[in-house]
């Protein structure tokens, strides 16, 4: 992204089109890192669940119902 905001203020182009496309670089820009935080909260929660149901299928309770 950085490359790009560099060519963007070195390159001729101007006007009401360069100041939209920057714009919307922003708000890309930002949304693609809101959805990364997202992600890795999102990976987070599902290893503790995956833990959890792991934890609940080695339970004494599961190991017994399992012999029955």
């Amino acid at each position: 992204m950085t490359q790009l905001k560099v060519f963007l203020q070195s390159a001729a182009w101007s006007g009401d089109t360069k100041v939209a496309f920057e714009a919307y670089l922003k708000i890309v820009h930002k949304y693609h890192k809101d959805l990364r935080d997202i992600m890795n909260s999102h990976e987070k929660a599902i290893a503790s669940l995956k833990k959890s149901i792991d934890d609940y299928g080695n339970s004494a309770e599961v190991t017994a119902l399992k012999g029955v």
